[in-house]
């Protein structure tokens, strides 16, 4: 069934915006530019995106199209206080039949600052962008003993193992912040910091380990977890008394 969207050029005037570029972000991460205009129209079907120019009329699958931004931003448009691209984007996408809600859609990668987001690496799992209690990717965040990272959803066992079985990872920084990366079947990527861990309030390893719960417990007083520092990544068990990360999973 065909859903027939308003123009384009109706949607930039309402919110105040001079005619500018629309974005087509592709799967395999190379982009599109469109030109807006008075003449701007998109239809959306069931298996394609159609562009309706002055001159012209050209199509794009849906499934080859990952999300929608603007180049320039101007107004507030969601009301949080805060100009970004989070604004246009969620307006565009919605528009187009895609969900843009911040809490829902996942990205192969952040695809701006206002983070958290949900990261998609192809393996069944997303992964939050954050860690949990962190304002951005390389941000320690909080650290948990099992018991209370549990109310974060952290992964289970077998969620971490199929991190590890099909995602590559590498040792890195981002933003002058050690950790590790990890690159999904689908190109998607994820860093993790290495953010120690906490015992009694006094933080060790910061800058050459990471310490991730699991949701999974083993035997009495231990738990499953993530960890990894230069050299690699395995998955292990700790004491549950012990404060960790928690990066939350859906």
């Amino acid at each position: 069934m065909k859903r027939k969207l308003i123009l384009f050029a109706l949607l930039i005037m309402a919110m105040g915006l001079r005619a500018q570029t629309l974005v087509l972000h592709h799967t395999d991460g190379t982009t599109t530019n469109v030109e807006l205009s008075k003449n701007f129209r998109m239809d959306v079907t069931d298996a394609d995106y159609v562009f309706t120019l002055k001159d012209a009329t050209f199509a794009f699958s849906r499934s080859d199209i990952s999300y929608f931004t603007f180049d320039q931003k101007k107004g507030d448009v969601n009301r949080d206080g805060d100009v970004g691209i989070g604004d246009i984007v969620a307006i565009t996408n919605i528009m187009a039949g895609i969900d843009t809600d911040d809490e829902e859609k996942a990205y192969l990668t952040c695809p701006d600052d206002h983070h958290p987001h949900w990261i998609d690496l192809g393996i069944g799992t997303q992964w939050r962008c954050c860690n949990e209690g962190a304002s951005t990717p390389e941000d320690s965040g909080g650290h948990y003993t099992f018991d209370q990272a549990q109310a974060y959803n952290p992964p289970s066992l077998e969620q971490i193992e199929a991190l590890l079985d099909n995602c590559s990872s590498e040792w890195t920084t981002q933003n002058d912040v050690y950790g590790r990366k990890f690159t999904g079947p689908n190109g998607g990527t994820i860093f993790f910091p290495a953010a120690g861990y906490s015992r009694e309030g006094v933080l060790d390893d910061v800058g050459s380990w990471g310490y991730y719960w699991s949701s999974t417990p083993y035997g009495e007083g231990r738990a499953y977890g993530l960890y990894f520092d230069s050299h690699g990544a395995i998955w292990s068990d700790y004491g549950r008394y012990v404060e960790q990360s928690a990066r939350p999973v859906r």
